[in-house]
């Protein structure tokens, strides 16, 4: 109260005492919000692509896809219980399994005997023991389907010529079977000859054939995240467009364009129409709901096939995203992720 007296009595200080006290409490958040904006305003700049390219991935291990039948058609009880589709198998009584001959030797050479097996499950390294059967041919085996590789044809979204990295796909590699994510031991993109073109139509996804040329490696896969597949990329990278990386914020309905390979004759540009975004979606790799509207593209692929994932999506001169899905039931309708997602 004394206080409030005193300060009424004289005006000119307790002007003075309320200035202090703004810049105190004001101060901080100035600092905050200085910073934002210079976040902002530090642009990042990658080479855009949309170059065809093959993809090949060795798993770290080998994995179950299901279990199998043995001599006269019967299961190997054993391996069904202990063993569970997308397991990854990486020894075997204590030796590493690489591949799906490591594994095969190895049962094979066992005998018959108990094995014990080291693999991870959810990402949880777990072990257990299984006795193989003989098969109608007198192998023994384990009674289980196994995979340890893929390949096929995806899009390159960008690279980084400072730094060599990569991202493709924008959405991560999964088993057909198993529909896990697969953890790469080691892989490439190389170069790719396009030898046909399925058009898409309703209820049917189309795809891109083509063949995978191995002795022109074009970089290493290092990682398959969800959000795509990334490495590093040697020098036989065709230079790029230079583009400065849109934020989703700057995202907008309306016009854009996609560049992609697919027709085979080098990389175009194909318009589209951005009809939805979603900034907080449960799944990063459908952030943008795109349309085709490029007469061109639809009439050779019917929209959006398999192989164009990862087609970088362009809107007033900025990388905002890429390619990631179509619609089964529409394949000029299709969904993109945010490319913030995928650096």
């Amino acid at each position: 109260m004394r206080f409030a007296v005193f300060l009424r009595k004289n005006k000119l200080f307790a002007f003075f005492v309320i200035m202090v006290m703004f810049v105190i409490i004001y101060t901080g958040d100035i600092k905050t919000y200085s910073g934002v904006f210079a976040s902002e305003k530090d642009t990042k700049t990658v080479e855009v692509s949309g170059k065809i390219v093959g993809v090949r991935i060795f798993m770290d291990g080998v994995m179950v896809l299901a279990s199998g039948q043995t001599e006269d058609g019967k299961s190997n009880g054993s391996s069904q219980s202990n063993f569970r589709a997308g397991d990854i198998i990486t020894s075997a009584d204590g030796k590493s399994i690489n591949n799906k001959e490591d594994l095969i030797n190895a049962v094979k050479n066992s005998g018959g005997k108990e094995m014990r097996f080291t693999f991870k499950r959810n990402g949880n390294e777990r072990s257990c023991t299984a006795a193989p059967q003989k098969d109608a041919e007198g192998n023994y085996r384990l009674g289980l389907w196994i995979r340890d590789s893929t390949q096929g044809l995806g899009t390159l979204t960008f690279y980084d010529r400072d730094t060599g990295r990569f991202g493709a796909l924008g959405h991560g590699i999964t088993d057909v079977d198993t529909d896990k994510l697969i953890n790469v031991s080691e892989g490439e993109i190389c170069d790719a000859e396009i030898t046909a073109v399925v058009k898409g139509k309703s209820g049917t996804p189309g795809e891109l054939i083509g063949d995978l040329l191995y002795y022109s490696k074009l970089g290493d896969i290092r990682e398959n995240k969800k959000t795509g597949i990334y490495g590093t990329t040697s020098e036989k990278l065709s230079q790029g467009e230079s583009l400065e990386v849109g934020s989703k914020n700057q995202v907008r309905m309306g016009e854009a364009y996609i560049l992609s390979e697919v027709l085979g004759d080098g990389v175009k540009a194909y318009s589209i129409k951005i009809e939805g975004i979603n900034r907080f979606a449960g799944d990063s790799s459908k952030g943008i709901i795109i349309r085709i509207t490029d007469k061109r593209l639809i009439d050779s692929t019917g929209g959006i096939i398999q192989g164009m994932s990862g087609s970088p999506i362009v809107q007033e001169g900025r990388l905002i995203g890429a390619v990631t899905h179509v619609f089964l039931g529409n394949p000029e309708r299709g969904y993109g992720i945010f490319i913030e997602n995928m650096l």
